[in-house]
């Protein structure tokens, strides 16, 4: 599975370099890893364990090292009001978004 075109390019639109960027339910951390070398640092969350661990295996492969993998369950976390998170997603990258 690939991540598409049209989000990493609403993403690179962002204008990210010198930022910090947090990916909520990351998985392997694909879009992670993505942004690393785009940004001052990535920090990636999930809450599957083996998913994070080839995530960090993959991105030391890479010789990425301004990136960061921990486990969370955003969505309890959240739910509980534990966690406050507050984001919002490039225009157009949902689909009917325009």
């Amino acid at each position: 599975m690939s991540v598409s075109p049209r989000f990493l390019a609403l993403l690179t639109a962002e204008g990210l370099e010198g930022k910090r960027a947090l990916d909520v339910g990351c998985g392997q951390g694909r879009v992670t890893r993505w942004l690393a070398p785009r940004v001052k640092h990535a920090v990636g969350l999930d809450r599957d364990a083996a998913a994070l661990e080839t995530a960090r295996r993959l991105a030391e492969g890479a010789g990425i090292a301004n990136v960061e993998f921990h486990a969370a369950d955003v969505e309890r976390e959240a739910g509980a009001g534990a966690v406050p998170v507050h984001g919002r997603l490039p225009r157009g990258a949902v689909e009917g978004d325009r």
